[in-house]
């Protein structure tokens, strides 16, 4: 009941593409196709809550590839026009038109039985499938149509036993545009710390290894030295050896966890001024409390985005950071994408700056791979002559943006080809 819609503008295609890629993977695990329909009319920018929205179709596509084994899980996305007279609370920005978006996440997985479809939504009750599945409180649907009523929408399901499933909702929403977008979903490349900063130590603690290397990448990026740790105890080992500036400390791990290594290593210097901010992907009001009683100086819940990390940082450690929007030395702060590169000179066979084949497709091969540090070590063999160019890369590798270093990489083999037949 404390719950509240945050209503910002933001990139709702982008958003489905998001989800697309982080549900690809459970997907083909299966051997399941995954598509997404999203019609011509369904508005680029919008006015919502992106993080129910998100939360509400992560939910639905878990459940679709949790309760089918073979076949196709499909997203339709569709907006009509809503008449101006209609009663919407939402808000909006002067003369913003409203518009209807529909989803629907059909399955063709195992379906509700008939008895079942009307006692689905309603909290701590699961259909016979659930019942038999090892993960689920039969909480996800209630969170579902709790969420969409406070945002105005509402929620349907059609179901044939052994046939699948539709889940259908409707939100009405303002269109937006780029102007109303907030700061943080501006795409701003990060360059690193302003220069003359003091150097930062910065350790991670986290049990799960894949969440360890994304703040390590992050961190690093930015300039910071940076240790991690895989659970509590290491957690107070490292911050005893090497006395970090900041930690980000996971609350929920195994044998010790979070709370109390925070209390421990605020016990062993209770007048430290090193900050420690709890990571959690519990959002509760509890559980911000008791970070906090346990001596952590701040609270962010996952799934996080990067601007709240780094607004954390300047918070905490009065650090600068600097974007490639705020450079002022050309040519890479021209460099905004791969159309503003002028690809002649790395493709004339006679300029000193000419990239040979051999290195063109390693750096492809790798992007189709998606390995993101022998990009790095490619990166590395490029001269200072080429430093625009390996920004430009390096930029695109660190927002893992493969495809469009893939046509970065095509246009210059093309430009190549042109020059040679000449």
């Amino acid at each position: 009941g404390h719950t509240e819609i945050e209503a910002t503008g933001f990139d709702l295609i982008a958003l489905l593409h998001a989800i697309r890629t982080m549900m690809t993977e459970q997907v083909k695990a299966k051997g399941l196709q995954l598509v997404f329909e999203i019609a011509p009319a369904v508005p680029q920018f919008v006015i919502a809550d992106e993080h129910k929205l998100r939360q509400i179709l992560l939910n639905l596509l878990s459940n679709a590839i949790k309760f089918t084994e073979q076949g196709c899980i499909t997203v339709q996305v569709q907006a009509t026009a809503v008449p101006e007279t209609s009663a919407l609370t939402q808000p909006a920005p002067a003369r913003s038109p409203f518009v209807q978006l529909q989803f629907e996440v059909t399955d063709t997985g195992i379906g509700i039985a008939p008895a079942d479809q009307t006692h689905i939504f309603d909290a701590f009750i699961q259909a016979e499938a659930g019942k038999q599945t090892v993960t689920g409180t039969g909480l996800g649907l209630t969170i579902c149509r709790k969420l969409l009523e406070l945002m105005q929408g509402e929620m349907t399901v059609h179901s044939v036993p052994q046939h699948g499933s539709t889940f259908q909702f409707s939100l009405p929403v303002p269109v937006a545009n780029s102007a109303h977008l907030d700061q943080e979903h501006l795409d701003r490349v990060i360059v690193g710390l302003a220069p003359g900063q003091e150097p930062r130590r910065i350790l991670v603690v986290d049990d799960e290894p894949a969440n360890r290397l994304l703040l390590v990448r992050l961190m690093t990026h930015l300039g910071l030295e940076v240790q991690e740790a895989a659970d509590g105890q290491e957690a107070i080992q490292r911050w005893q050896e090497w006395q970090p500036h900041l930690t980000w400390m996971d609350l929920r791990m195994p044998h010790l966890d979070g709370y109390e290594a925070t209390k421990q290593i605020r016990s062993l210097a209770p007048t430290s001024n090193q900050v420690i901010i709890a990571l959690t992907a519990q959002a509760s009001q509890r559980d911000r409390a008791l970070s906090l009683a346990a001596g952590c100086n701040d609270y962010v819940s996952k799934p996080f985005r990067e601007q709240t990390l780094l607004l954390k940082l300047q918070e905490h450690l009065k650090l600068e950071i600097q974007y490639q929007a705020e450079l002022s030395a050309p040519p890479v702060a021209a460099l905004r994408s791969v159309a503003a590169l002028d690809l002649q000179p790395f493709a004339d066979p006679a300029s000193p700056l000419y990239l040979s084949t051999a290195w063109l497709e390693a750096v492809e091969y790798a992007a189709m791979c998606c390995h993101d540090q022998a990009i790095e070590q490619l990166l590395q063999q490029l001269p200072p002559e080429l430093a625009p160019l390996s920004q430009e890369i390096a930029n695109l590798t660190f927002q893992f943006q493969f495809e469009r270093i893939l046509a970065l990489m095509q246009q210059i083999k093309q430009q190549a080809a042109q020059m040679q037949t000449r």
